[in-house]
């Protein structure tokens, strides 16, 4: 992993890196370099059935998303990528989940609304029995008991299983993924799960 990071800083010293960085900022560009640096583009996105070993270690980080300063905690992984421990968390029941369907969700074109559509996606075969469920659903309980070692990960993969849909109704207006929508508007969660072992 050591190597890994090495030449991700090579890269980012870059002859070309560094002139994007200079037209950018000759621009106008509203991001500092430092920000142009550590930013990632859809690093969420996993492979059905794509699989992790972590490293055993869990960890803090921070992350600027459009100015506001967001704190997570992360398993990393022998691969390098580093997994949120909110999302490996998936859900303990799928009861109100259409994994057959698609899903219509409603927000705001101008003045407007708009709609469109998303679906599960899921493993081939896929079983609920096979989703990671974690001895508490207490966030910060579970991250404890993995830094205290009571849960012990190292070595032990994670599998990403694929994205299962629950059709929800808006409460009350709002904006989610620079969506803005009114109360009453069609919704979906959309929840990643993992199997963990």
């Amino acid at each position: 992993m050591a190597n890994e990071n090495q030449n991700k800083m090579k890269f980012t010293d870059s002859e070309f890196v560094k002139n994007f960085l200079a037209v950018y900022t000759a621009n106008g560009g509203t991001k500092t370099e430092a920000e142009m640096l550590n930013r990632t583009v859809g690093n969420n996105g996993y492979t059905l059935g794509q699989t992790f070993t972590f490293t055993g270690e869990i960890e803090v980080k921070e992350n600027d998303i459009n100015g506001v300063k967001q704190t997570y905690i992360v398993l990393p992984t022998e691969e390098g990528t580093e997994l949120s421990l909110m999302t490996l968390m998936g859900v303990s029941s799928l009861k109100g989940y259409d994994l057959e369907n698609p899903v219509t969700i409603e927000f705001k074109s101008g003045t407007k609304k708009d709609s469109r559509t998303t679906k599960s996606d899921l493993i081939e075969d896929f079983d609920f029995g096979q989703v990671w469920q974690p001895k508490t659903r207490n966030f910060l309980e579970l991250a404890g008991m993995i830094a205290e070692g009571e849960i012990n990960l190292k070595g032990q993969t994670a599998t990403y299983l694929g994205i299962a849909v629950k059709p929800i109704t808006a409460k009350k207006s709002g904006e989610s993924n620079g969506e803005k929508f009114d109360k009453d508007y069609k919704r979906a969660i959309e929840t990643r799960l993992w199997s963990v072992g």
